[in-house]
């Protein structure tokens, strides 16, 4: 429920006696997208009145640019650019918010994330890019909950297919952050290239009529708890998390941990760190990106390796029962006052 609803997104008594009538001990943000820009300030200053702490997750990279996901007119990762660089790609190109400044911007959250109790991070390397961005503030891991009893499968081997083709998955929903039209150029590519290769999205993309028309095939949507048993019965030899910006956590690589589908991602964001710590995957360089044969030709030769009975999953669970004191680390919840 946005402010919006108590006429209007200034309208901070309004939205005050809501929070006091409905007896709000804590609250948690999660993402401000859809909002008016103001937003930060308003629950800020809402918290501030009403004497109730509050938490804040980062899920991307919207507090340090309206483009959210740290692309630019290319469509591929921006690499993070000085703050004048910053300021000319949003005047020019925009963002789903128009054209703010992006100092205005990132001052309001910092505002935002300096009235936090907590501002969560779900990876290492989501925490380094944030204090770059927001040196003042304090990012503390927590790996997003995945609460749902978490069941390693048991990966049936796959059908023989005529050596040496290679079949490859995508997985979710695939926009061009998370590397469809990548896709479509290297699947152009292989077939250009006459690769024994074939893809398979289990999901769907902005683009199906186009890739179908290159030979892919996609699977359509699934409920969310379907995608382990899903990307097992695609039979790939891998799947290939093709995301072009510094993902921050990927519940799609929980699901290929689990499905124990040999992960292949480029190196970058949380996607590079989780598989280097479950030491299972393989991580491309990020020049790939920018040369679609040479990434179909890497592809095709990608040799997967099974995961070992002891893999330990790569997913992080909290406890069900005591989530408040495992996840958020409260015994009670508490005023600020």
């Amino acid at each position: 429920m946005g402010p919006g609803v108590f006429g209007g997104p200034y309208n901070i008594d309004r939205f005050l006696d809501a929070v006091r009538a409905l007896h709000i001990r804590h609250i948690h943000l999660h993402s401000l997208a859809g909002y008016v820009p103001e937003a930060s300030d308003f629950f800020q200053k809402v918290c501030e009145k009403a004497q109730v702490r509050y938490d804040v997750t980062v899920h991307d990279y919207m507090a340090a640019c309206p483009r959210i996901n740290l692309i630019d007119r290319s469509g591929l990762y921006c690499g993070e650019p000085d703050l004048g660089s910053c300021e000319h790609c949003i005047a020019t190109d925009s963002s789903p918010f128009g054209k703010p400044s992006v100092w205005h911007w990132r001052d309001r959250y910092a505002r935002l994330f300096g009235g936090a109790r907590k501002v969560f991070v779900p990876d290492p390397d989501v925490q380094r890019r944030m204090e770059r961005f927001f040196p003042g503030v304090e990012f503390e891991l927590r790996r997003h909950p995945e609460l749902r009893s978490v069941t390693l499968m048991r990966r049936r081997a796959t059908a023989r297919r005529s050596a040496p083709s290679v079949r490859i998955a995508l997985l979710g929903a695939l926009g061009p952050h998370k590397g469809s039209a990548l896709l479509e150029q290297v699947a152009t590519a292989a077939r250009q290239q006459g690769s024994p290769v074939s893809f398979v999205v289990v999901g769907y993309t902005d683009r199906d009529d186009r890739l179908r028309q290159l030979g892919v095939e996609i699977t359509g949507r699934y409920p969310r708890e379907e995608g382990p048993r899903r990307l097992a019965m695609a039979n790939a030899d891998f799947v290939w998390l093709s995301s072009v910006w510094p993902e921050t956590y990927a519940y799609t690589l929980s699901v290929a941990f689990i499905a124990r589908v040999y992960p292949v991602a480029f190196d970058m964001g949380a996607l590079g760190t989780r598989i280097r710590e479950a030491c299972w995957g393989l991580l491309l360089p990020l020049d790939l990106m920018l040369d679609p044969a040479a990434l179909a030709r890497t592809l095709v030769e990608v040799r997967p390796r099974a995961a070992s009975a002891a893999f330990p999953g790569g997913v992080q669970t909290y406890a069900e029962g005591d989530f408040l004191q495992s996840y958020y680390q409260l015994s009670v919840l508490q005023s600020a006052a």
